[in-house]
């Protein structure tokens, strides 16, 4: 059966556009004291991918096969209401991963000591990398170690900043549901998992050029169906999964990680440790630790944008943008990136994945990105399989 559900999803979504602005029509107004603000936006990842080597790696995962995919189609809508509640709609209209992401609403200042309460299906605070948007990542895709981090899930959540902004927090309970919002998309087994994350900024000069950042993440999650499983590929998004632990008999998971990182100008390091402790249903325990570290340089001069009041990073501002007739070149960034993911505990031998990065980023502007990847992974007592990846990344 042909699949269809992308155009009917987007039929459904322009049929609902003309209701409402019949309803706009039709609704008596907001008081003047009330406004409603709608924005529209999106973003589109069209990736190719090539490989090499294999050797016996291929035993494990099956054929690494080159090819082209539009690994991003994304519509969202997003805003506010009443000068105090924020929201956000967002679906990818991919063939092979349609479905929700982003889908909550946000009040303001609900109660003191709290600056925000969000609710519905969104990521749960946990982790810098987990947390940057993939429109401010410097690589194609996050380190083989974003397999210990939860995704968006459906909960709650409430969140602040402290000291002049000089540190943030957030803490929430989840129920696991994946990033499309099924129940059935499950890695941590189905549960529900009580999310934390705090963050600090020691050092922070001008408008962000300058600045440390430390963080630490904490995670206490009981799988309800007794089971979760671990698993992961290269850093392509085409790549087939290398290591996997199978599915674990587990009474109860505690993620942790903790994540520093720093921009000096130009320059930006980060780095995150993160570890998976699985109290087994048998009696024993395991242990899923994973690491990255990476450099990058913008040769251009810009510098990657802090965002304060949540603890992470979003996109770079470009200072000349590209233009055919103007002497604008947009910006110039070379980033590198070491990490590993080991899911080898006692009896559970999921494997172990090194994985090395080198990116070259062409930002033509604030909104078209044009990326290079070079990605080596190494699985530990089997070989090593190599990639190369392009990507045009467009927002609007």
């Amino acid at each position: 059966m042909p699949r269809t559900f992308p155009p009917l999803l987007l039929a459904v979504w322009l049929s609902c556009q003309v209701f409402a602005q019949e309803d706009l029509l039709t609704a008596p107004p907001l008081p003047a004291t009330e406004s409603a603000t709608m924005k529209f936006h999106g973003r589109m990842d069209s990736d190719w991918t090539s490989y090499a080597g294999g050797g016996d790696v291929v035993l494990r995962s099956g054929t690494f096969q080159d090819g082209a995919e539009l690994r991003r189609a994304r519509l969202a809508l997003s805003g506010d209401a009443y000068d105090w509640l924020e929201y956000k709609v967002s679906f990818d209209i991919t063939s092979n991963k349609s479905g929700l992401r982003d889908m909550w609403v946000q009040a303001d200042d609900p109660m003191p000591g709290v600056g925000r309460l969000r609710l519905g299906h969104f990521k749960e605070p946990f982790g810098l990398e987990r947390q940057t948007s993939g429109t401010a990542q410097m690589f194609l895709e996050r380190s083989v170690a974003a397999a210990l981090t939860p995704n968006r899930n459906i909960g709650f959540a409430l969140s602040d900043t402290l000291w002049h902004k000089q540190a943030s927090w957030a803490a929430g309970i989840f129920r696991e549901t994946g990033s499309n919002g099924e129940a059935q998309d499950s890695v941590f087994g189905n549960e529900i998992g009580f999310t934390g994350r705090f963050t600090f900024l020691p050092w922070y000069e001008g408008k962000g050029d300058r600045l440390l950042h430390l963080g630490v993440s904490f995670s206490r999650r009981s799988p309800n169906d007794g089971f979760m499983n671990l698993s992961e590929g290269m850093q392509l998004h085409q790549s087939p999964i290398i290591v996997d632990t199978g599915l674990v008999a587990a009474d109860s998971i505690t993620l942790v990680s903790f994540e520093a990182a720093s921009v000096l100008g130009p320059v930006s390091l980060q780095g995150e440790w993160l570890q998976a402790d699985t109290a087994l249903s048998g009696g024993g325990s395991a242990t899923f630790p994973g690491y990255y570290v990476f450099a990058s340089y913008f040769l251009t001069g810009e510098h990657r944008i802090y965002k304060r009041k949540d603890g992470k990073f979003t996109r770079t501002r470009v200072h000349s943008p590209f233009r055919p007739k103007d002497d604008g070149g947009g910006a110039v960034e070379l980033a590198a990136r070491l990490s590993k993911l080991d899911l080898d505990s006692g009896v559970i031998t999921g494997g172990v994945l090194r994985n090395a990065s080198l990116g070259l980023n062409w930002y033509l502007n604030n909104d078209l990105k044009i990326q290079l990847d070079y990605e080596y992974s190494e699985l530990e007592s089997f070989g090593n399989v190599q990639g190369v990846a392009i990507r045009v990344e467009f927002l609007w």
